[in-house]
């Protein structure tokens, strides 16, 4: 979608949607690892990036991109070299999507969340400046801000877990539940939400000055 509205293939201008990766790149390293991180965001006692600590052997229903992910783990088979997060080959038909044909799963934990109030100071920059500037880039309308991220993730509970594709919600870092291993269709509400298109371009296409502006020839 971001590509048909803002590429231009004579140009070589090409536009996708942010996803996670562009979002964690411009966090500080303190903001991704420190005490209160992101990545170590836990829930149920599960930590971020870690494996549930039992696989689901009741709700063990799945979405069938889930067997193409690298770590998702189907009857003990770990995938090692699958799609990132932010990967996706094809579009996946809600007729096609639900698997049940597993003894059992055990996803990592894929998700985290961190409120707008820690976002607000999570960026690099050298000064408040820079650091601002990223912030305001990432949430361009502060705790107002809502984009969805291409991107997805999956939040583990004790007896089932979410499959969900990442979102920015009121400014805050979250997930939208897409599809449960309970092999239930989850609402994604009335979030309203944008897509949040990055544009790749050459810079001798940039002309102008802060003065008189930008634009591209």
């Amino acid at each position: 979608a971001c590509d048909t509205l803002y590429g231009n293939e004579t140009k070589g201008i090409k536009g996708r949607s942010i996803n996670i990766e562009d979002i964690e790149g411009k966090m500080k390293e303190e903001a991704l690892t420190g005490i209160n991180g992101a990545y170590n965001y836990i829930d149920h006692d599960i930590k971020y990036n870690n494996q549930n600590i039992n696989p689901y052997t009741v709700y063990r229903n799945y979405p069938s991109i889930y067997v193409q992910e690298k770590l998702s783990v189907i009857n003990g088979k770990e995938n090692k070299n699958g799609l990132g997060l932010s990967e996706q080959t094809a579009f996946v038909k809600s007729e096609e999507c639900l698997v049940t044909d597993a003894e059992n799963i055990h996803p990592y934990q894929t998700y985290w969340f961190e409120a707008n109030n820690f976002m607000q100071s999570a960026f690099q920059g050298k000064g408040t400046d820079t650091s601002n500037l990223n912030y305001n880039l990432i949430m361009p309308n502060g705790a107002n801000t809502k984009y969805w991220v291409a991107s997805r993730c999956i939040k583990t509970s004790s007896e089932y877990c979410g499959f969900n594709v990442r979102v920015v919600r009121f400014g805050n870092m979250s997930g939208c539940h897409m599809f449960s291993s309970r092999g239930t269709e989850e609402s994604v509400g009335n979030d309203n939400c944008s897509i949040c298109p990055v544009i790749t371009l050459k810079s001798m296409l940039v002309k102008g000055n802060h003065t008189d502006g930008w634009k591209i020839e």
